[in-house]
């Protein structure tokens, strides 16, 4: 309950009226802008995702005229066939790749605004804390494609072992279990290194690791909501601002 309690707080924070006005609802727009105009076709399909594919190897070799990543495409039509599809396909490629990579490739659009959003919740609910560390444009860049890149890897390493658990309905709690890691560690991050050094996030993240993992679990299911996945990265980085702070303060108190 008090997680969904810091959830509403987080929600609230991040599309305050007291925040309008200022350049945090401008960048919210157009980061939700950035998210949208990739988007075309049936599904609303990610264009952007297939150039993910170069990650599968050097070469053109590797892609066809879309852009799209072959042996990833193989993989998932033979999953297609599997499942009673007569002929394989990039159908199942539509769906998957939005799925597992729009919640990374959304936070990577939108990473240099999230700063502002913790901006707000710091002077809506902590004013009494001293400022953040700002942090530099091209250390949230970085990190943020540093997380990109860390999601594609491991969920591209990991399609096997959701093709064998696609008719035991374990695959969607193996897919939110992996990206709500993935998504509360990068969230921390950027909540935590504010205030902390590297090497304190770090420690503090291993020693709270199951409550971090928790956090990016509820992430990642915001990122699952249609229209609502559109404001995810606004409302995880309040929320995770929330968070990060909580830990800190109970980490200072031992």
């Amino acid at each position: 309950m008090r997680a969904f309690g810091t959830i509403k707080n987080g929600a609230f924070t991040a599309t305050s009226p007291t925040i309008r006005g200022k350049k945090h609802d401008r960048c919210f727009v157009e980061g939700i802008g950035a998210i949208i105009r990739p988007a075309s076709g049936a599904g609303a399909e990610i264009r952007g995702i297939g150039s993910i594919g170069r990650l599968c190897g050097p070469g053109g070799d590797h892609l066809d005229g879309s852009g799209q990543c072959q042996p990833v495409h193989q993989c998932l039509g033979r999953l297609e066939q599997r499942a009673g599809h007569r002929r394989p396909g990039p159908g199942a490629a539509h769906t998957v790749f939005p799925i597992l990579f729009f919640p990374a490739l959304a936070t990577t659009i939108m990473g240099p605004m999230l700063d502002g959003v913790a901006d707000a919740v710091d002077a809506r609910h902590y004013p009494h804390l001293a400022a953040a560390r700002p942090q530099p444009t091209t250390e949230v860049i970085l990190g943020t494609l540093r997380f990109l890149a860390l999601t594609v890897i491991i969920n591209l390493a990991a399609l096997p072992l959701y093709g064998i658990l696609l008719f035991t309905g374990l695959t969607v709690l193996l897919v939110t279990a992996i990206n709500g890691y993935l998504l509360g560690r990068e969230y921390f991050e950027m909540a935590a290194l504010r205030r902390l050094e590297p090497a304190m996030v770090r420690a503090l993240f291993k020693a709270r690791l199951g409550q971090v993992w928790l956090a990016g679990v509820v992430i990642a299911f915001l990122f699952s909501v249609p229209l609502l996945n559109l404001a995810a990265p606004v409302i995880a980085a309040a929320f995770m601002t929330h968070v990060a702070e909580t830990l800190r303060m109970r980490a200072n108190s031992v």
